[in-house]
């Protein structure tokens, strides 16, 4: 079976976001001066992809069999782990993946739930 290839589609109806993939904290380098351990932090990754608002009723089953809500479903080619934060370079709300749907078998697209972790400031301006 042919994979369906959606890369166009998702440069159409993308919008700007940096991507933070968690280092797995055995990443780091010594302090020259102190000779203390230092941990790397994660290089963003800058994507422009689909990054929609979830309907107050959308969630997931998790393995455990719990129910949790997510804010925003995420559209994307690349592949991340549970736990990678997306900003959303033209709110600067930043969301935490918090479920993966691999649709990597049928298509060139993973899709992902996410719960915000920074929201937008009102300035006041609105």
């Amino acid at each position: 079976m042919e994979k369906m290839v959606f890369r166009e589609l998702l440069d159409d109806f993308g919008i700007p976001l940096m991507i933070y993939v968690p280092v797995n904290g055995k990443t780091g380098h010594r302090d020259p001066d102190l000779g203390t351990w230092i941990k790397d932090e994660p290089e963003p990754v800058d994507v422009i992809e689909p990054f929609i608002p979830a309907s107050p009723n959308d969630f997931f089953t998790s393995s455990g069999g719990t129910v949790m809500e997510y804010d925003r479903q995420w559209f994307s080619t690349h592949s991340v782990p549970v736990k990678t934060q997306v900003k959303n370079t033209t709110s600067d709300e930043i969301f935490e993946v918090v479920n993966v749907e691999p649709w990597n078998d049928y298509s060139d697209v993973f899709i992902y739930e996410l719960k915000a972790v920074k929201k937008a400031v009102d300035d006041g301006n609105i």
